[in-house]
């Protein structure tokens, strides 16, 4: 068994905001993404048997993007260590207090331990993305000739309560 089923896929539209990524990844069609898939396969079926069940369920979770992102790092860093000559284990408890590290790794007798953390990506403070669903209907309009940029300005319109009017004293911006 692997994260992805071989199966001929028909949808290679680009990722719509409101799609959780895993859906994107199980979803999306093209030579690109399958070798993706297949490369994510490979890596899987080098993870221990017993840590499998647990990366799995956050590849594919639907409700978090950042399980998934995380679950793909733990993925990458166990594959690279393997690539360098290391040996490692999966989340061995080291010590008496019960931690338990994603990686004991060790490499001519000598063992580190390695904690595998993805970060998501903040914003900057005055940056709010339109919600996704509103994206994705501008996406869905025919307009080949214009792009759509929002700045918000002023108040924090979610913040207020109101979604809808222009915000006081500015003017909105549209850049074509």
């Amino acid at each position: 068994m692997g994260v992805y089923v071989s199966r001929d896929r028909t949808d290679a539209a680009p990722k719509r905001a409101a799609e959780p990524q895993a859906e994107f990844f199980e979803r999306v069609a093209g030579p690109f993404w399958d070798q993706v898939r297949d490369v994510i396969n490979e890596w899987w079926s080098r993870f221990p048997d017993q840590a499998q069940p647990g990366l799995l369920s956050r590849l594919r979770d639907r409700n978090s993007d950042t399980n998934v992102y995380s679950a793909l790092w733990e993925l990458y860093l166990h594959q690279m260590l393997l690539g360098s000559g290391c040996s490692v284990e999966v989340e061995r408890q080291t010590g008496t207090g019960g931690y338990k590290p994603d990686f004991l790794v060790t490499r001519d007798n000598e063992q580190f331990v390695v904690e595998a953390i993805w970060k998501a990506q903040k914003r900057d403070a005055g940056s709010y993305p339109l919600p996704p669903q509103l994206s994705d209907a501008i996406d869905r309009l025919p307009s080949p000739n214009f792009l759509l940029c929002t700045s918000p300005r002023g108040l924090d319109a979610r913040r207020e309560g109101r979604l809808s009017g222009e915000m006081p004293g500015q003017a909105p911006f549209f850049g074509v």
